[in-house]
């Protein structure tokens, strides 16, 4: 099954057109699939209890209509860019305060292939609101867009392979999204503690073979470099137009304190990152 309905939402803080929309408007295009694009004017709250009520209310009320006022211009530069390219599309602005904006967004996503997000940032911003949403709560895959690479084609794939159920289900989630891939390298990292147990990567490349498409077995040693930097790593200097993960969670607290090849990807990935959960 390619893909034919791509929903893509992002926040603009000047009102101009982010990562995640060129990327997938560049899907969009290669797919000839619909997409749907929606600003987020996130709301700015009031403090529980405020000094100078009318002077933080007007302040509030002034950076609230300055939000909705850039969400405004980016959604219309985003149907300019549309139109012009000739996919069919659908844009919308939608407003609200960051946790409705991200739940809205997680159920929203239940209804598309696939979700385009920006880059995560400091636990607060929305962007990390949202990929939270989509990614553990929709049911679907989504993709990290870059700031360095809008991926026009996906003919090349780099797969992270650890044997979990998560990692077989996004690397289903990426051949069925994209089945023009023409070559797919199953990145395993070797670490002291083994990979007793799991699916080893010539079995995983060879049931990609069985598409009929090229794969291969590539094993990165891990030294200074975390598990995220050596897998973006290779994907960027390989050419890979993208990286494939499962994508992990616990509680949010947890994650936050913990970290985790996730959280650092979604944050640092050069290349558009594919994630499923």
């Amino acid at each position: 099954m390619a893909c034919r309905d791509i929903l893509c939402v992002f926040e603009s803080e000047k009102g101009g057109l982010t990562p995640a929309f060129h990327q997938a408007l560049a899907f969009a295009n290669l797919q000839r699939a619909h997409l749907t694009v929606v600003a987020a004017a996130r709301k700015v709250t009031p403090p529980g209890a405020s000094i100078g009520g009318s002077l933080v209310s007007g302040a509030i009320n002034t950076a609230n209509a300055q939000l909705r006022e850039s969400a405004d211009a980016a959604a219309n530069a985003a149907r300019d860019a549309a139109r012009t390219s000739g996919v069919i599309h659908e844009i919308a602005v939608r407003e609200g305060m960051l946790g409705d904006i991200a739940d809205w967004a997680g159920q929203r996503a239940r209804l598309a292939d696939v979700t385009v997000l920006d880059r995560t940032g400091a636990t607060l911003q929305i962007q990390e609101a949202l990929f939270e949403q989509v990614l553990f709560s929709s049911g679907r895959p989504a993709i990290v867009a870059s700031p360095h690479k809008v991926s026009e084609r996906i003919e090349r794939m780099c797969v992270a392979w650890n044997g979990t159920t998560v990692a077989a289900r996004a690397r289903g989630d990426a051949l069925g999204l994209f089945p023009d891939v023409k070559k797919v390298d199953i990145v395993c990292i070797l670490s002291k503690k083994g990979n007793a147990g799991r699916v080893p990567g010539v079995d995983a490349a060879q049931h990609v073979a069985r598409h009929g498409i090229d794969a291969n077995v590539v094993d990165l040693p891990l030294s200074e470099n975390s598990v995220a930097a050596t897998i973006d790593s290779y994907a960027r200097t390989s050419g890979a137009d993208l990286t494939v993960m499962g994508g992990f969670g616990h509680s949010r607290l947890r994650e936050f304190i913990l970290g985790g090849v996730t959280r650092e990807l979604s944050a640092t990935t050069s290349v558009p990152l594919l994630l499923s959960h």
